[in-house]
């Protein structure tokens, strides 16, 4: 098993950089998860229906984005990629393209509302949990 050595720590490409990288994914995914377990704990207090909505709920909300936020994804690799390479022309057309691509993936989201309903109706839930 490989152990940090010092060398690690300050050559280029070591562990200082790839934490300088990391750290501000690492600080969104960590208030992602507080405010996750802040409004399970929230819902929880209310009602115990509402807790039980929540988890099938968000599972349904994230499989139906997920298609539209892989695609959208790529604008990222785009504008990463023209903005390493200095190009500001390219790297805002990838910006405004990945916007428009937001913006027409609205209606189609709201398109697929009547689907999840189906979708949560089928699972067996509740009456209760599906109001």
């Amino acid at each position: 098993m490989n152990t940090p050595s010092a060398e690690g720590w300050s050559r280029p490409g070591g562990y200082a950089e790839l934490l300088r990288v990391a750290y501000p994914l690492i600080i969104s995914m960590g208030s992602f998860t507080l405010m996750q377990f802040c409004d399970r704990m929230f819902l929880a207090c209310h009602s115990a229906i509402s807790i039980q909505a929540a988890l099938p709920a968000g599972i349904l909300s994230f499989t139906l984005v997920c298609g539209f936020m892989a695609l959208a994804g790529y604008a990222n690799t785009f504008v990463a990629q023209y903005h390493g390479a200095g190009d500001r022309e390219n790297c805002s057309r990838a910006t405004a393209q990945g916007v428009f691509l937001s913006l027409l993936s609205a209606p189609a989201l709201f398109a697929l509302i009547p689907a999840g309903v189906a979708m949560l109706r089928l699972s067996g839930h509740g009456p209760a949990v599906l109001d």
